[in-house]
């Protein structure tokens, strides 16, 4: 399965890996979005440092962020991490009109510790039990 989502106690974990297509990256957000435990995450780390390939269009990234978009009005305080190096990809997320619409920034990570320290600090300065 080219993603795998694992529920921490603060966010979700969501690893990206091979080949990835439109559908893949949609059921994820899908099965994240309509998880109750979604409405009380701090974060999602997207972990997309494991991929050799994407199939995507920059219609298709507008309108995946948008459904993340809508989805962010359940939890507004959401942020959402990027582990990539891929500079046509961050790119790709960049340019894509609704993530400029979203509560919080998306943050982007060249490593995976990086993006675990920066949840450190978030979890650090929230009232989350």
């Amino acid at each position: 399965m080219p993603y795998e989502i694992t529920w921490e106690p603060h966010g979700a974990y969501r690893k990206l890996s091979g080949f990835v297509s439109n559908d893949d990256v949609r059921k994820s957000f899908t099965e994240l979005h309509e998880d109750d435990r979604y409405n009380t995450l701090l974060y999602i780390l997207h972990n997309s440092s494991e991929v050799s390939g994407y199939e995507y269009a920059k219609t298709d990234v507008t309108l995946l962020f948008a459904n993340h978009l809508g989805a962010s009005i359940r939890n507004p305080d959401l942020h959402d991490l990027v582990v990539n190096t891929d500079e046509a990809h961050i790119e790709a997320i960049r340019s894509s009109m609704p993530i400029k619409l979203l509560p919080t920034p998306v943050e982007f990570f060249p490593t995976l510790a990086d993006a675990r320290a920066r949840i450190a600090e978030i979890v650090a300065q929230s009232n989350h039990p």
